[in-house]
């Protein structure tokens, strides 16, 4: 089994988060910003193609970085 850990992405629950939530998810964030739905897409793309056929038992994690060092 390989699974895919999301981070925060642009999507419409993020749209509803206090101004002072929101950075505080961006200085937690090493790349400080909000990953796009586009780039989550990518990963899944990538785990389902035949180019990914030998991987397996990994978690790639689309995250921006959160929660490293914790």
């Amino acid at each position: 089994m390989t699974d895919l850990l999301v981070g925060q992405a642009c999507h419409s629950l993020l749209a509803n988060l206090r101004e002072e939530r929101r950075q505080e998810l961006l200085t937690r964030t090493p790349l400080r910003r909000i990953g796009k739905v586009e780039e989550v897409a990518a990963a899944v793309r990538f785990l389902v193609d035949d180019d990914a056929g030998f991987v397996t038992g990994a978690v790639l994690a689309v995250t921006g970085g959160l929660g490293l060092g914790q």
